[in-house]
């Protein structure tokens, strides 16, 4: 659904400050063993985040690519562990995108599985769809393995939106997720409000770039008249069946995302530029950003 979700081919973010930009933390170096780099464990990436200014009671949406943080020690398991251990999972809060566009008949996901279909053989894919189980549906592979690591938590708790959920493990879990409308997506009845709403909440993206902050796209529904389209997804009957449901909501586009990139790093107050591994981060303040994304959209449309 969104250039926001898909981690293959998305460039790095740049490693040196741009004139005027965010802080940058220096990186926490540690030994190597031999020829070949130790793993990184919790220890080392809790120190890294403690560096980048996360701290015990933060809320925080991380968006990652595993493959850029190096060699972890297990896997993704090691990063959860290192984000619970610095915000306390007690006190803080870690919440992943854990979208499955796939479920759909207008999303380029969705398309793509029926190109060379026959009609009639369109037509049973979709009859063959399963519902959306927020309890069992998998996170679309676009995401990568950590979101879905972070959604098969044993105390991991996610909205209900067929298309785009979020997942969250810590205090605030049942209060973020609830209440995720089906024609708001990322908006006003989304965690993504509640993110924005919470002056301290920060996103973190790892080897990512900044303007992939799906939190943005909240942007997209502040402005005075954005423009919608149908949407479609299989969801429960409640009696054992399911069916297809189609609706109006809001149309997310991505083409002003990659362009707005170097404005959001000199823009957007509180934003940090540092090390998580191997991997380029950036912990940007989720109210401060999507701000800086529709004065951007605004100034873009005019």
């Amino acid at each position: 659904m969104s250039t926001t979700v898909a981690e293959p081919g998305t460039p790095a973010p740049p490693t040196l400050p741009v004139a005027g930009g965010p802080p940058v933390v220096e990186r926490v170096e540690r030994p190597v063993g031999g020829p070949q780099r130790v793993p990184w464990t919790v220890g080392d990436l809790s120190r890294q985040l403690r560096a980048m200014g996360l701290r015990r009671g933060d809320t925080v949406l991380v968006q990652s690519s595993l493959r850029r943080l190096g060699e972890l020690a297990d896997g993704a398991a090691t990063l959860l562990d290192a984000l619970l251990e610095t915000v306390g999972p007690d006190t803080g809060t870690v919440v992943v995108y854990t979208a499955s566009p796939e479920n759909s008949d207008t999303s380029r996901l969705a398309r793509e599985l029926t190109v060379g279909m026959t009609l009639e053989e369109e037509a049973a894919h979709k009859r063959a769809m399963p519902p959306y189980d927020p309890a069992t549906t998998r996170t679309s592979p676009v995401l990568g393995w950590f979101p879905e690591h972070v959604r098969s938590h044993d105390k991991a708790v996610r909205s209900d939106h067929p298309q785009t959920s979020f997942t969250a493990v810590g205090r605030r879990a049942v209060e973020l997720m609830a209440g995720h409308r089906l024609d708001s997506h990322l908006g006003p009845h989304s965690p993504t409000q509640k993110l924005y709403d919470d002056p301290e909440a920060r996103a973190l993206l790892i080897g990512l770039p900044v303007w992939c902050c799906t939190a943005f796209h909240l942007a997209e529904y502040q402005l005075p008249h954005p423009p919608s389209q149908v949407y479609g997804c299989v969801v429960p009957d409640g009696d054992g069946g399911h069916h297809w449901e189609h609706f109006n909501a809001v149309k997310l586009v991505d083409e002003h995302f990659m362009p707005m990139g170097p404005v959001l790093e000199k823009t957007v107050a509180g934003l940090v530029s540092g090390t998580l591994g191997d991997a380029e981060c950036w912990l940007v303040p989720v109210r401060a950003g999507v701000d800086a994304a529709r004065n951007y959209i605004e100034t873009c449309a005019r």
